[in-house]
């Protein structure tokens, strides 16, 4: 068969890519093959490269189409998938799942899978290939699937190339095996490899890397690098600084932001340096030196130029396109101040989070100063500064999980305890959408009264978002023991009732499945 980068998951891509970009743009490479493609293959007339091109595309078209061949007789049997380590999960569990599986509440196969895991027990061989099809086609969900699958499902996932995802999370015979699987891995398959490494070996995800860094296609190299954000620490700096470097773009921009979540690596350390003087109180610097603009109670100097060590830290010369409005100097100075750790300012001037917002906003730089230390709140996942920012400004809902879930919570019920009507205008909208821990009690209780108000206040036909973020975000975080009290407690004036019956009785089927759900995976 294939090796890795000859092999049917990168050669099917490849064609793509030629016949899509030209193959002037991009010329293309026919891997050395064994077997009858791969001799069908080495026949075409590569000073043809268009025909090449096309022959390759039929003969490979036709292969995938044709699979494998039959066993024949004499052939060896496959081996038997080995013993189950897990209790398959209970009947009703798996009637629950196989819904799921079908497009029935599909929203809330994250949470089954969870429970699962945490239960202890995997899904049932008969759903096994769907649970594994699942995967392959949803990226954010492989990690969950991984532990239902049981050793059968890992097993299976050896028999179809689209699967590879799932053959790394089986136990390894050793670093042999592991670099052979790393070297004639498919993309995904690397890519759970990668993640399973970060969460056991870090140091060995690293040494996988370096293995084949030179010769990775640049989008492989990016996703690769990203992957690295699992388990990140200042072990990883010296292959990100060598990524910063790297000829393309993507590469070097995700290094740059997983460096700039490191708050002692060199980058940290490089961008604190530019940032420090364009900062000042004005405390210290009473008078406005040339270049310098007075920003209420603090002092602004803008960058005077985004040289080459500059844009290597990542700083973007050049604004995007909705950002045409910033000046160039301006755009820079969000971006250095966006890669500074924000305690970097309250241990320099012993000032709060929240006494440099309120300084900050004194002047003409205050929103372009909130805006880059909400980026670097986020890169540092730092708490103190994101409530400090969202007090200041609901608007920075992306801060809101960086919150501790009772901080979380309190900053929400103390927003829904004023006049949030609209409900679908008001800020607290997008921060319950961000909010998406299992709520408690009191919370989903506050929204439903805030809710109430709106529905018999509000007959505008624009709130769609609302009903939909009620019926397929809030509906999967309220807990379901409160089934009985929603009901009992929606409006039940006629008009309301007309304007909200398909969201009411979506809500409460949902709350219904989820509270069968969850009650089945709990019978052991």
């Amino acid at each position: 068969m294939f090796e890795r980068r000859g092999g049917m998951d990168d050669l099917w891509p490849n064609l793509v890519t030629s016949a899509i970009l030209g193959t002037e743009r991009r010329p293309l490479a026919l891997p050395a093959a064994g077997g009858a493609l791969g001799a069908l293959l080495a026949r075409l007339d590569a000073a043809d490269p268009a025909g090449q091109l096309l022959g390759a595309a039929v003969a490979t078209a036709l292969f995938r189409q044709a699979a494998r061949m039959p066993l024949q007789a004499g052939d060896p049997s496959p081996p038997p998938a080995p013993a189950e380590d897990l209790p398959v999960c209970p009947p009703q569990a798996a009637q629950h799942l196989a819904a799921m599986l079908g497009g029935q509440q599909r929203a809330l196969l994250p949470e089954w899978l969870a429970l699962l895991a945490q239960q202890g027990m995997r899904a049932p061989p008969a759903l096994l290939p769907n649970l594994l099809e699942l995967g392959r086609t949803n990226a954010e969900l492989r990690r969950a699937v991984l532990p239902a699958l049981g050793a059968r499902g890992r097993w299976l996932a050896a028999y179809n190339p689209a699967w590879a995802y799932a053959r790394a999370a089986a136990p390894q015979a050793g670093g042999e095996q592991l670099a052979h699987q790393w070297d004639t891995g498919a993309r995904a398959e690397r890519l759970a490899l990668l993640a399973r490494q970060r969460e056991e070996a870090p140091g060995l995800a690293r040494e996988l890397l370096a293995r084949s860094w030179a010769a990775e296609r640049a989008e492989d190299r990016a996703a690769f690098v990203a992957s690295l954000e699992a388990g990140l620490s200042l072990e990883d700096e010296p292959l990100l600084e060598a990524a910063l470097d790297d000829r393309s773009k993507d590469v070097r921009r995700a290094a740059a932001g997983l460096l700039a979540r490191l708050p002692d690596a060199r980058l940290a350390r490089r961008m604190r340096e530019r940032a420090v003087p364009l900062l000042q109180l004005a405390a210290e610097r009473p008078r406005v030196l040339a270049g310098r603009r007075r920003g209420g109670g603090l002092i602004v100097t803008l960058p005077e130029a985004c040289d080459a060590a500059m844009q290597r830290d990542g700083v973007e010369p050049k604004p995007p396109a909705h950002r045409q409005k910033l000046g160039e100097k301006s755009w820079w100075l969000l971006q250095i101040v966006g890669a500074v750790p924000p305690a970097t300012w309250s241990e320099l001037w012993d000032r709060s989070p929240a006494e440099l917002i309120a300084l900050a906003g004194q002047g003409e730089w205050g929103a372009l100063l909130a805006e880059a230390w909400a980026t670097a709140a986020l890169a540092a996942r730092d708490a103190a500064w994101a409530e400090a920012l969202l007090r200041h400004s609901p608007a920075f809902a992306e801060l809101l999980p960086l919150l501790p879930v009772a901080r979380r919570e309190a900053l929400l019920l103390e927003i829904l305890r004023g006049d949030c009507t609209p409900l679908h205008k008001h800020p607290v909208l997008e921060l319950l959408r961000k909010a998406e821990h299992a709520w408690s009690a009191e919370l989903a209780r506050a929204l439903l009264r805030a809710l109430y108000r709106h529905m018999r206040k509000w007959r505008d036909s624009y709130d769609y978002q609302l009903r939909g973020a009620l019926t397929d975000e809030f509906a999967r975080r309220m807990p379901p023991a409160l089934l009985g009290e929603i009901a009992a407690g929606l409006p039940d004036e006629p008009d309301v009732r007309e304007r909200w019956q398909g969201v009411i009785d979506k809500l409460l089927i949902t709350m219904q499945f989820r509270h069968d759900m969850l009650r089945a995976l709990a019978l052991r």
